[in-house]
Formats: C-alpha cells, structure tokens, sequence
C-alpha cells in the first residue's frame, strides 16, 4: 500500500533524478538528485526530497520541490477529489494556533497545500498534527504521528527553508 501511495507522491519528480531512500522512524525519506545539477563541494545538489508517513491508510507528505516547501495528503480514497478543486484546511500541531488555508487537488486522491505560518517547523516539535479538510458542507479529519520528525525533515533543510 504505501509504495502505491509514495508512487502516487512521486509522480512528479523528474525522469532524470536519481533517488536514494531511507527510513527515519515512522517516516521515508526520499531524495532526488538531479543528473544536470550543478555540483556543490563535489555533490550534486538534492533537487527534490519528499519525506513521507503514513496513518490509517493516508499519507502526509512534506515536500521540498525545487526550493518550494509544500505539503500533500494522499487520501486512501481513490477519486475524492477533482484535479484542480479548491479545498480549504484547518492545520493544527498537538494544540498550537490553527493554520488556515486553501489546498488544491493534484491528483484524485491528493491535495496539495503551500507550507506557511511555520507549520513544517511546529510539527518538527510536536507529536501530532491534525488537518481538517472542508469540501463544500463535508469536513473530514485526518490527524498523523509525528514521532521522528525532527530527524526526518533535516533532509528538506538543504533545499527549503523550514516554515
């Protein structure tokens, strides 16, 4: 299941990237290095790392994509969404301040939302996090573990900075 799910993650990542895998905890950490990037130091830069859980079927997923930290939720049901809907989301870390926003669907079971108001940095210190999908009048939780975070997403620090 989680390798159809990180596959769906991954469906964006260049054809040309090399990849190298590792788990961290609860959490796999993938990190693509692109075959044309420039060198730095004699290594090639990571152009995309995604680091990845997964809870009762769904998938968090923190994503540095060429220097843009996002966040995805691949949802266990297949064709919840339509490519492109808007969806808004409440984000909340153990009992920090809410974070609201918009997400968009990428993909039938995944939306996609722009990491803001530190949240990638509050989950690094927290033990859970909690997102509320709202979908027209349908409000739905999903809530993940974060234990090993902090270790986990060292790995987006190289490419991203932590928000």
């Amino acid at each position: 299941m989680i390798q159809r799910i990180l596959a769906a993650v991954l469906a964006c990542v260049p054809l040309c990237a090399v990849a190298t895998e590792q788990l961290i905890g609860n959490w796999r950490v993938s990190v693509e290095v692109d075959r044309f990037g420039k060198t730095v130091a004699g290594f090639p830069p990571p152009t995309d790392v995604f680091v990845t859980t997964e809870q009762g079927g769904h998938t968090l997923a923190v994503r540095c994509i060429h220097n843009k930290l996002t966040i995805a939720l691949v949802d266990a049901v297949p064709d919840r969404y339509s490519r492109g809907e808007e969806v808004r989301y409440f984000f909340r870390a153990d009992s920090g301040d809410i974070v609201r926003g918009f997400a968009n669907a990428i993909e039938g079971n995944t939306i996609e939302m722009v990491a803001k108001d530190g949240m990638v940095v509050d989950m690094t210190k927290a033990k859970e996090a909690a997102f509320r999908i709202i979908r027209g009048n349908v409000e739905f939780d999903r809530v993940f573990a974060l234990k090993g975070a902090k270790k986990a997403f060292a790995a987006l620090d190289g490419g991203c900075v932590l928000e």
